[in-house]
């Protein structure tokens, strides 16, 4: 055989296995990516404003603390069941229960108005998030392949640290032009974009 020949077929040898090899960014992870994105983004959009809405509502700065620390707390909390649920029911499924969580708590956001109220439903909302982001990492750990595992969750963690740099912005830009009632809407619409999103996947 000639050196070009083989040459040649070295090519078409890598070429193939390029081929065969499955894309990182498929459809079902650029969709987890949205998903999260949208719901991140409803989360974030109140990490600035909160406080603000309980200074509203009569509260001091310990309660503004606690509104915003109760949400980390309750999310931490509810990722230790959800870790055994995800093998036993699956990830879809508490994909779904974490969004309709969210719903539910957004939904009864843009009526409640109470500090009691406002913690209660902070905490709820830490259980929702909890519940739904533990599940979608997993889903996406699942469907990357594993020689690219490392890029693939390098990929979709832009989908968590770019709601971190523009949510608070949003949330501010939102209360500030239509007030804390459209803020919550706009939350409750991302996130049941993201619920529609998710019966695709």
């Amino acid at each position: 055989m000639m050196p070009h020949e083989r040459l040649s077929i070295y090519k078409i040898s890598d070429v193939n296995q390029e081929i065969d090899e499955p894309h990182v960014l498929s459809k079902d992870i650029i969709l987890l990516m949205m998903i999260n994105f949208l719901v991140m983004t409803a989360v974030t959009t109140q990490i600035g404003t909160l406080p603000l809405y309980v200074t509203r509502l009569g509260g001091n700065a310990a309660m503004s603390g606690l509104v915003v620390g109760i949400w980390g707390l309750a999310a931490l909390g509810a990722r230790i069941p959800v870790g055994k649920w995800i093998d036993r029911y699956g990830r879809k499924q508490l994909i779904l229960i974490g969004l309709v969580i969210l719903m539910i708590d957004f939904s009864t956001l843009i009526f409640m108005s109470t500090l009691m109220s406002l913690i209660a439903l902070r905490a709820i909302q830490g259980i929702g998030n909890g519940t739904q982001s533990t599940a979608v990492a997993t889903l996406v750990a699942d469907k990357l392949p594993q020689k690219k595992l490392s890029i693939g969750l390098g990929y979709f963690s832009i989908s968590q640290t770019l709601p971190a740099a523009i949510g608070p912005a949003i949330g501010l830009l939102i209360i500030e032009n239509w007030g804390f009632q459209a803020l919550f809407y706009f939350s409750l619409s991302l996130v049941s974009v993201a619920f529609l999103l998710t019966l695709f996947c």
